[in-house]
């Protein structure tokens, strides 16, 4: 029984000097998957244009640098024909330290895929602009909620990760 209560009061011991070390450290970084999971929830986005629709779904997310990349499949259908393979974004972050909540800035489409090969979007304007209507719903939306977190006072992506400052 002894043996149970030293373990006991050694595991509190460490969880609470694990809590204050995460306390007191100056930056905090978010795990990639929590990030994975918060642009999760924004998806499937369907999108209608003049003459068909677009509807963008499964995405992954990279770290690279300050940007967070997005890659998602797409399936575009527009007057009998319907095209699908996968659009790559890049983004920014930022922290609205008013509401404690992080948003998706500056979405910019890097390249869009059909069967393996890139598409220049250049020619496509239409759809080009139902994308930009799209990007702009996912910025006003914030991706995380850290209302629980008043410590925080901005968020960063630095060398492929996110970080928080207190």
């Amino acid at each position: 029984m002894k043996k149970v209560l030293n373990f006991l009061f050694l595991a509190l011991f460490l969880i609470f000097g694990y809590g204050l070390y995460l306390y007191i450290q100056p930056e905090v970084g978010i795990p990639n998957f929590l990030i994975q999971m918060s642009v999760n929830k924004k998806f499937p986005i369907e999108k209608s244009y003049a003459v068909g629709k677009i509807k963008l779904s499964h995405p992954k997310t990279t770290l690279i640098g300050d940007t967070l990349i997005i890659e998602a499949k797409y399936k575009n259908q527009a007057v009998g024909d319907s095209i699908s393979g996968t659009m790559t974004f890049q983004t920014h972050v930022k922290y609205d330290s008013v509401d404690s909540k992080l948003y998706l800035d500056k979405f910019e489409l890097v390249s869009v895929t059909k069967d393996g090969k890139d598409i220049d979007m250049q020619k496509h304007p239409i759809i080009r602009t139902a994308l930009g209507a799209s990007f702009k719903g996912l910025e006003k939306e914030p991706i995380l909620d850290l209302n629980d977190f008043s410590f925080v006072e901005d968020i960063k992506i630095s060398d492929g990760k996110f970080i928080v400052y207190k």
